[in-house]
């Protein structure tokens, strides 16, 4: 009788030194997620400088494999700091990323000049409007006057969140009013495919214009793709992005639907949880001047990043449509693939709900590819699959393949090792499967003979949105009460 008293009275200090040290753990495994992102997203930006800093650029994303691998370690054990130690605070690292951003984007657009200025004004706004206010409430602390409460706290960050909002509306659209998308391949493929789809054409068989010279056509695509100024290279995405794509189109610009996606991506990342960390995340897509870039190229990664987003949000809130968004994400585009193995991390363990996960996840991704796939198959293994392993290695491409040649069996073996390593370290959680998901995608980038800021624009934003569930404290589904 007397142990089990013993027992009852030392339970509770057990059950507080546990939540101390998730705490811990989970503080620095979002510190940690924060500071590499800030990394991925600095190298990314050397591949825009004149001269492309590609070794500078891979320096830093090689240092960004480590942070977030350690990050993602970190994620199930006890950490190296203490919860005391200011360094690692997660929104410090939160506002190093922002004020990095800044400063790489005033840098790039002052030297490109033009109308590249429209890119980092908006966020050089938010960001002064920022610092007042918070500037303004210390003061008042200082002199003896209340402060922001949390509440109040968390109500004008929702504020913040609503004008940056409206600033990336105005300023992509502006962007896109300066810059027609017809200057590259991307933009024609989308473009074209959603006109034919509309008109009951196969997109997977159509011939785009050809807007490249000779040597670019060499250096860009496969041998005997062009020929009459036509490129004959159909829709070479996976269905799910041109389905993306037609809302915009109809509306006059495929990207019109690039903004939709990264404002939806925005808003999901602040409905996870509204505090600061998430907020901070979702301002950071809205703001980045490479946002912009990517929507203005009218790039793919805008799509992923949204199914990416609504999976996490939908296995964070046990929502019955996850299998639906996660479908969705995994058939928007080839490389999405390597999220597949990290499935479990979304729903709590148990086999029999894994495969029936990824049962309905396959009927959704098998829903929305198989009708124009099956249109002709032949076009379409061709356009999705052998051209794109056809085509020649970039040599200005952010990778490895600038200065040397790498094995395909290398490749394979960093990519498994990668996926091995996240199974075997990362806690089974949905901030840890977009963090997984990008660890193994910068890793298979950075030796990959393509490799531009698209990717890296994912690759960042996946981690920043691990980072900010994991330091907002979201929990794990195994730990939500609430069902939707």
């Amino acid at each position: 009788m007397t142990r089990n008293r013993d027992a009852l009275v030392e339970a509770p200090a057990i059950d507080t030194q546990r939540n101390a040290t998730q705490v811990n753990r989970q503080k620095a495994s979002g510190a940690y997620l924060f500071a590499a992102a800030c990394f991925v997203w600095t190298g990314a930006y050397c591949g825009l400088w004149p001269g492309r800093s590609q070794a500078l650029g891979l320096a830093l994303l090689a240092i960004a494999i480590g942070v977030c691998g350690f990050g993602i370690w970190t994620s199930r054990r006890q950490t190296f700091c203490r919860e005391d130690e200011p360094g690692w605070k997660p929104r410090r690292w939160l506002i190093v990323s922002a004020a990095g951003i800044l400063a790489c984007a005033v840098v790039w657009a002052s030297v490109r000049g033009g109308y590249f200025w429209v890119f980092w004004t908006p966020a050089l706004l938010f960001f002064l409007g920022l610092g007042v206010l918070r500037l303004q409430d210390r003061i008042s602390r200082r002199k003896g006057m209340p402060g922001n409460s949390k509440s109040r706290s968390i109500e004008t960050w929702k504020k913040l969140f609503w004008v940056a909002v409206a600033i990336h509306v105005l300023a992509a659209v502006a962007v896109l009013g300066m810059h027609s998308g017809d200057f590259i391949d991307v933009y024609l493929f989308q473009r074209d495919g959603a006109q034919a789809i509309l008109h009951g054409i196969n997109p997977y068989t159509i011939t785009h214009e050809n807007i490249c010279t000779p040597e670019e056509v060499t250096r860009f695509y496969p041998p005997t793709v062009v020929w009459d100024g036509r490129l004959h290279w159909g829709y070479n995405y996976p269905p799910a992005s041109l389905l993306f794509a037609l809302p915009g189109y109809l509306l006059g610009d495929v990207r019109y639907s690039q903004i939709a996606a990264v404002l939806l991506s925005a808003l999901l990342m602040v409905r996870l949880r509204p505090n600061r960390m998430t907020i901070g995340a979702a301002c950071i897509l809205l703001l980045s001047p490479l946002s912009f870039w990517v929507e203005m190229n009218s790039w793919i990664e805008p799509f992923v990043l949204l199914g990416l987003t609504a999976a996490v949000f939908a296995a964070l809130r046990r929502s019955w449509w996850l299998p639906l968004a996660l479908g969705v994400f995994l058939a928007s585009k080839q490389f999405v693939v390597v999220g597949i193995p990290f499935v479990s991390f979304l729903q709590p363990p148990g086999w029999k709900q894994n495969l029936k996960l990824l049962a309905k996840t396959a009927a959704v991704a098998v829903c929305i590819t198989a009708p124009l796939a099956l249109w002709d198959l032949h076009s379409f293994i061709q356009g999705t699959v052998v051209l794109f392993l056809r085509a020649p290695a970039r040599l200005d491409s952010l990778s490895l393949v600038a200065f040397m040649q790498v094995p395909p069996w290398v490749i394979y073996g960093l990519i498994l090792s990668a996926i091995v390593f996240c199974l075997l370290a990362a806690a089974r959680t949905p901030a840890m499967y977009a963090a997984s998901f990008a660890f193994v995608l910068l890793i298979w980038m950075i030796v990959n003979k393509v490799a531009f800021i698209n990717y890296y624009f994912l690759i960042a934003h996946s981690i920043w949105l691990a980072g900010a569930i994991v330091s907002g404290s979201v929990c794990a589904p195994a730990e939500e009460s609430r069902s939707r």
